[in-house]
């Protein structure tokens, strides 16, 4: 007798479900932040495309666009994998604010002919590097280090 046509009969739930831990807040705080700022990212890249003066070469404007949006593709290539519990994001996350940081560090103490940040520049720059520190702090930390733990099952 087939139970699939009987009424009341449970349906079973899958394995993957019931074994699937939950979310860490810290977690769950850091990817906010993330996707709070790779939003800001794609809205920086467009602001800086429509202030370009419209004599300069389509290949020159197109290509600012063309970076914020790669960069909006690649980070959210990273915040998938974040969400699929894959290290391999987070530590890319990791080096790649390392080098933003060292990045900035390096401008700002060995380039002096640098041309002057506007002060709301400036602001939204530090707001995003102290984002990005507070984001790897966060997955790093106790509770964001036992999520990316591979002996748990993993988040599907």
């Amino acid at each position: 007798m087939n139970t699939s046509t009987l009424p009341n009969t449970p349906t079973p739930v899958p394995q993957t479900i019931v074994n699937r831990p939950t979310m860490p807040m810290q977690v769950r705080i850091a990817l906010g932040l993330f996707g709070a700022e790779m939003l800001f990212g794609l809205y920086e890249a467009v602001q800086a495309w429509s202030a370009m003066p419209l004599n300069l070469p389509a290949v020159a404007r197109h290509s600012v666009l063309g970076t914020g949006v790669g960069m909006f593709a690649l980070q959210a290539l990273l915040m998938a994998g974040l969400v699929r519990r894959k290290n391999w994001a987070r530590i890319v996350w990791l080096v790649l604010t390392l080098i933003s940081l060292a990045g900035t560090l390096f401008v700002t103490q060995f380039v002096p002919n640098m041309p002057q940040r506007s002060a709301s520049e400036e602001i939204q720059g530090n707001v995003i590097q102290v984002i990005n520190l507070v984001v790897v702090y966060l997955l790093f930390a106790t509770e964001g280090r036992h999520w990316f733990r591979r002996d748990e099952p993993e988040h599907v």
